[in-house]
């Protein structure tokens, strides 16, 4: 998996993370699981600016999800 699947991958996980710890934190529970993906979201990211070479830049963004989109069309 290239960086951009990685970078794909770690904003969506995060994204979806985010709303789960806000959730948790409204209805008073505790967000485990949640952070858990918090964490495993930080690592793909990490992953991702390792492999891709000179570091991201936030331009790399809508370039890294048109490439995955185009990965699962073609």
């Amino acid at each position: 998996m290239g960086f951009e699947g990685l970078l794909v991958s770690a904003l969506i996980l995060g994204l979806l993370s985010t709303v789960s710890v806000t959730s948790a934190l409204i209805e008073g529970r505790r967000p485990k699981v949640a952070l858990f993906a918090v964490l495993v979201a930080a690592l793909l990211t990490n992953m991702a600016i390792g492999k891709s070479g000179d570091g991201l830049q936030i331009t790399d963004i809508p370039d890294a999800f048109v490439v995955v989109i185009a990965g699962f069309v073609d």
